[in-house]
């Protein structure tokens, strides 16, 4: 590290407008615009000694996390500007910097960036490893009007793109730049905008980086004078859909309480090798009591019936009268899966009964297994001692005796293994709305009692 001997805390830096960072009206792309304060940014960090190549030594890099600019009038071909910059805070692994472009000495863009310290190694944020005590603060001196802010997206996300991270688009940090981030959503401006100038600030906000690779969606959210874009890779578009779906779905649960499982606690979601430390290799999900914290693994499959299944632990858990004792739930689960010993013996369904249930006398072998796409129903027993079941679309199928006793599903197949799963999995089934006619039975007398608790 060395620190020039023309430093001084307000760097005053000069550059012309060349015409390749003109847009076809003649004047600064806003891209470019990003690009010059970067520079001078940089350029400010390499007299200061805590420079990218300084950094480097510890591994260490500065990436930007948030970024406000404000425009009066932009800079057209051949212009001269003059960009100042200066540092507004400075400590640990965080910074705030303030730049301004004037033109013939008048201020025409303010502009307000929030830095992170970066581990190239480790890709974590981290405490920077360098001095800084030789800077001057100015803390009051601020570059805009309004500061940086956390984005609020609207809820009317329209997509508009799908796109595969290039190589062109990453920056020495082996990450996407900043400006790329920029350029995907102003391609998908109406043209009039940007070539009449109408905008008059932008914000961004960095929360992942995206690398080599990476398939991401652009979506686009438009009111009067706002527009709003939002980049997210397709994995996390895929949670964060799955997620709505399932919240939702408890939001209008036939189970009337259900929603009450939504108002506190949290969830993580993460794929397996960064949940070994929370979850044993064996659980794709749980949920945890004493915590209060639902965790999923992402296994690339819809999450949306798992995030149902272990918030119905924490509805069970923290809502139900007696939590997980409550005796009115256990009774149910024992009247519903009543003996395995005794649906082994196997008396074939009758007449006109599901595939996957059991009638004998008044007693039903209730099913809670996940709602299966076939539903078959008895129809005749031929002459050659083969059982016809006939499905909704009056498609027939044949079976053996033993090829039915193989398929039974008495008692059933998850939710029988105890109160607690199947109290989750007759929630899910209610709420998802994937109760099939041989779960009817078992789903009104569910839903019954819970509501009554």
């Amino acid at each position: 590290m060395s620190i020039s001997s023309q430093f001084t805390s307000v760097l005053n830096k000069d550059w012309e407008i060349n015409f390749t960072q003109c847009n076809p009206n003649g004047y600064l792309k806003y891209t470019d615009l990003c690009n010059l304060i970067q520079l001078t940014a940089a350029a400010h960090s390499e007299l200061g000694g805590i420079s990218f190549s300084d950094m480097q030594e510890y591994n260490q890099a500065w990436v930007l996390s948030r970024m406000r600019v404000e425009i009066t009038e932009l800079p057209k071909w051949k212009d001269v500007i003059t960009i100042n910059t200066w540092i507004n805070s400075l400590e640990n692994s965080r910074s705030v910097r303030a730049i301004e472009v004037l033109l013939n000495e008048k201020k025409i863009i303010g502009c307000e960036t929030f830095w992170v310290v970066f581990n190239t190694k480790i890709r974590r944020p981290e405490e920077l490893k360098l001095p800084i005590s030789h800077f001057e603060l100015f803390p009051e001196r601020k570059a805009t009007e309004i500061s940086f802010s956390k984005i609020i997206v609207g809820n009317s996300l329209e997509k508009i793109n799908k796109k595969e991270v290039l190589l062109s688009d990453l920056d020495i940090v082996n990450h996407v730049n900043n400006v790329k981030y920029l350029e995907w959503c102003l391609d998908y401006l109406n043209t009039e905008i940007i070539l009449k100038q109408h905008i008059e600030s932008f914000e961004m906000n960095f929360l992942k980086e995206l690398s080599l690779k990476d398939n991401v969606e652009i979506n686009k959210y438009e009111e009067t004078n706002k527009i709003q874009f939002t980049i997210t890779k397709e994995e996390k578009t895929k949670i964060s859909h799955n997620c709505k779906i399932g919240l939702q779905a408890i939001k209008k649960s036939p189970l009337q309480y259900f929603e009450s499982a939504l108002s506190e606690g949290s969830v993580i979601i993460g794929k397996p090798e960064k949940l070994k430390s929370l979850l044993a290799p064996t659980l794709n999900g749980m949920y945890s009591g004493p915590n209060d914290v639902v965790i999923l693994k992402y296994l690339g499959k819809d999450l949306s019936t798992s995030i149902v299944h272990e918030f119905a632990h924490r509805f069970h858990h923290k809502y139900i009268p007696g939590g997980y004792n409550n005796s009115e739930i256990i009774e149910l689960f024992k009247k519903a899966t009543m003996s395995k010993k005794e649906c082994m013996l196997v008396r074939m369904p009758s007449l006109g009964s599901p595939l996957s249930n059991l009638i004998k006398g008044d007693k039903w072998w209730w099913s809670v297994k996940r709602a299966s796409k076939e539903f078959y129903l008895k129809k005749i027993i031929n002459d050659g001692g083969l059982y016809i079941y006939e499905d909704a679309d009056a498609y027939e199928r044949m079976f053996t005796r033993e090829e039915i006793i193989k398929m039974l599903e008495c008692p059933s197949e998850y939710g029988s293994s105890d109160p607690y799963e199947f109290f989750s999995e007759m929630c899910t089934l209610i709420t998802m709305g994937l109760v099939t006619p041989d779960q009817k039975k078992i789903a009104y007398h569910f839903t019954q009692l819970v509501n009554s608790l």
